[in-house]
């Protein structure tokens, strides 16, 4: 846990949906999206945060402990699609789906090498993208943990570093500086804000400030 605990839970139900909201709104279970886990349809919580609290007072000593655990803003979403789609397609198939949709989309957008659109719609790629998908990794570096939004990220993260050479270069021609800052622009709407921790932050988040910080900053 954070060293500023407060601060930390309070970003945290600041960028995230905690399960009791989700569960009050869908009208369901904690043992329902557990099964749905177990079943690998649903993501696991992005955090899951322990707290004991101790009071204590003359002729008073208690305990408790809860756990909380936070998804992010895309959860219900999901959640709901895999339950209204149980007799129809996969989550997979909806996850691959909306994955390769939108890579195809940013395609026509800004353009970039069919090479790319090939690397991270092969069948391994999506396969480890859906794992760490249902793993609750997304939620570190999008705000709604959806496929459309994980398209984004994978394809302007590659883009940055392949333009940048992984914030190598001291310095951008005019096209790969317009460039970056389209990359850097369709990441400021999908990011969850900085922690106030950096360390619980994704590698993907810090690349994106570093990027921006040192190409745009003066731009």
């Amino acid at each position: 846990m954070p060293t500023n605990t407060q601060a930390f839970l309070d970003y945290l139900h600041q960028e995230y949906i905690n399960e009791d909201h989700i569960l009050s709104k869908l009208e369901t279970s904690s043992p329902t999206i557990k099964k749905l886990q177990r079943e690998k349809k649903v993501p696991k919580p992005t955090y899951e945060v322990s707290l004991k609290v101790q009071l204590k007072a003359p002729n008073i000593q208690t305990s408790n402990q809860t756990t909380s655990r936070f998804y992010p803003k895309g959860f219900e979403n999901w959640v709901k699609l895999v339950l209204e789609n149980a007799d129809a397609t996969t989550p997979f198939e909806q996850f691959q789906h909306q994955y390769k949709t939108q890579i195809h989309t940013l395609k026509h957008i800004y353009i970039f090498p069919n090479s790319v659109e090939e690397q991270y719609t092969a069948d391994d790629v999506i396969e480890e993208k859906w794992n760490d998908f249902l793993a609750g990794k997304f939620g570190l570096s999008t705000n709604s943990g959806l496929p459309k939004d994980i398209a984004t990220l994978t394809i302007a993260l590659e883009m940055i570093r392949y333009l940048t050479q992984d914030c190598s270069k001291d310095e951008l021609a005019e096209d790969e500086l317009l460039r970056v800052k389209h990359w850097v622009n369709c990441l400021e709407e999908i990011i969850p804000a900085k922690a106030p921790e950096g360390d619980v932050n994704s590698d993907e988040i810090r690349l994106f400030y570093t990027a921006r910080q040192q190409y745009l900053a003066k731009n």
